[in-house]
């Protein structure tokens, strides 16, 4: 059996672009229509005192057919903190490479989970939808 770890390297950052979306999101919650990439107070994350990089480690599971085949990669995750501090528009520009695809669905699992546990960007005294980015590695030793 092959031993392994998982690095992960955390940073969370804009994207750099702003993206329009709809006006209520699916609970019927008036949003702002605009996704920023700045922001004055960046979404943060919280849970039972754990930061963004101790939840994945203690959540994500290294997909059995990538150890089986020894496949390492860099995942770059980018999703939306929305005015309630919820997760959506979880992507990887990775999706859809045959080869990396279970390690992208496992990152996005695992972003997906860490929806309750964030709180809102604000930007001029108000709560702002910003788009975030995460990048996980997946290595094995």
């Amino acid at each position: 059996m092959q031993i392994f770890r998982i690095f992960l390297l955390v940073f969370c950052f804009a994207s750099g672009e702003s993206i329009f979306a709809q006006t209520n999101d699916s609970d019927g919650v008036i949003m702002s229509d605009k996704i920023v990439a700045v922001a004055e107070t960046i979404p943060a994350f919280s849970c039972h005192g754990k930061g963004i990089s101790e939840f994945i480690v203690d959540n994500l599971n290294y997909p059995k057919s990538a150890i089986k085949n020894g496949i390492v990669a860099k995942i770059i995750v980018d999703f939306v903190v929305d005015t309630l501090g919820r997760v959506s528009n979880v992507i990887s520009k990775d999706d859809g490479n045959a080869r990396l695809q279970a390690l992208v669905d496992e990152a996005i699992r695992v972003l997906k989970l860490s929806s309750t546990y964030w709180s809102s960007g604000y930007s001029n005294g108000k709560k702002v939808r910003m788009r975030m980015r995460i990048p996980i590695t997946f290595k094995l030793e």
